[in-house]
């Protein structure tokens, strides 16, 4: 009741001050507001978010203004105003606003996905391209590739005598494996760990948290919902586990057969610190959110593009097939070349 009472007290001092803004700045058109949460409720409904914004969009125009609770929000339903946001003024758009869970666990937002438009952000958006998204270095990683797909397919093979298989959750790991071993080595033991965690605090990211569509709320009231102790038990486990692989890291590459082991992007980073060759410090806290940021969004975007390919593919077996004799064609065409070579 405390709590509620704060929140509408809080809420009601924060709309007459916007009020007065809104009276000499203008803003784009939207649906009328309710009292303390907003336009909330226009998306509690069973249809998709996607589709309540597309319909909204028809009565207030391809640029619309929402407020979610205290937060307000611009939606944009046009390639047009994208292109203008995306391209024209990217640079006005570059930072995006970081939610109380990615500050929680993300260091404050010293990390790519949530950090602010800046130098630290361009450098180490430049390192993430270079050092592990560049082709030099993806075919380094080839023998890995092969390896992990040849057991998705020895495990599709095995479930095609009639047992079920979770295509979603063996893409998934297919994904999760191939970017662990380039982002933290896969001589890692605390890998399976480590990405439990991973996939732990993206869940919490993806959640609703009060302070984040309330940011006036005092702190206190924010910790009676118990959102903050997940966060904090979720922020210390991550970081207890990115300690231990920094730290091994570390002492690997301060033993004299570090050459002898394929270098991932933790030992890129790490040397980089330790060269000073950043024009800022790089701290481990830096390093453990990068590392963060390729393990969640490597593995999720990349097994749910995989997923949808699949899907589509289901559903028209026209395509199916045409996929299928390229496939094969060009397996043929390799073997045929590796035959050649022996």
């Amino acid at each position: 009741m405390l709590l509620l009472l704060s929140i509408f007290i809080l809420t009601i001092i924060r709309n007459s001050k916007q009020h007065h803004l809104r009276r000499t700045n203008k803003q784009p058109p939207g649906p009328s507001n309710l009292p303390i949460i907003g336009s909330i409720h226009r998306f509690l409904g069973s249809n998709p978010t996607h589709r309540t914004l597309r319909q909204l969009s028809t009565t207030y125009g391809t640029i619309m203004r929402h407020k979610l609770g205290e937060t307000p929000i611009v939606v944009i339903s046009s390639s047009e105003a994208a292109a203008e946001i995306m391209k024209t003024h990217d640079l006005s758009f570059a930072s995006r606003p970081i939610s109380a869970s990615a500050d929680a666990i993300l260091y404050g937002g010293n990390d790519i996905i949530f950090g602010r438009y800046g130098e630290f952000w361009r450098q180490m958006r430049r390192l993430c391209a270079t050092q592990l998204l560049s082709s030099k270095r993806v075919r380094s990683f080839h023998a890995i590739r092969q390896s992990e797909i040849s057991r998705l397919v020895r495990s599709i093979a095995a479930a095609s005598s009639g047992s079920f298989i979770n295509l979603s959750e063996e893409l998934f790991n297919l994904s999760n494996n191939i970017t662990a071993f380039s982002v933290i080595g896969g001589r890692c033991k605390e890998q399976r760990m480590f990405l439990s965690a991973v996939g732990e605090a993206a869940q919490l990211m993806n959640g609703f948290f009060l302070a984040d569509l309330f940011p006036s709320i005092p702190g206190f009231l924010v910790r009676l919902t118990g959102c903050r102790k997940k966060l904090d038990r979720c922020r210390l486990k991550l970081d207890r586990i990115a300690d231990m692989i920094v730290r091994k890291h570390k002492e690997k590459l301060g033993s004299k057969d570090s050459n002898d082991e394929m270098e991932d992007f933790t030992d890129v980073l790490l040397k980089i610190q330790d060269e000073g060759a950043m024009p800022f410090p790089l701290a481990d806290d830096h390093i453990k959110a990068v590392v963060d940021d390729m393990l969640m969004a490597g593995s999720d975007t990349s097994s749910t593009a995989m997923e949808w390919v699949m899907s589509v593919l289901v559903r028209h077996p026209d395509i199916m097939k045409k996929v299928q004799r390229e496939v094969r064609e060009a397996f043929d065409e390799c073997v045929g070349q590796k035959r050649r070579r022996f």
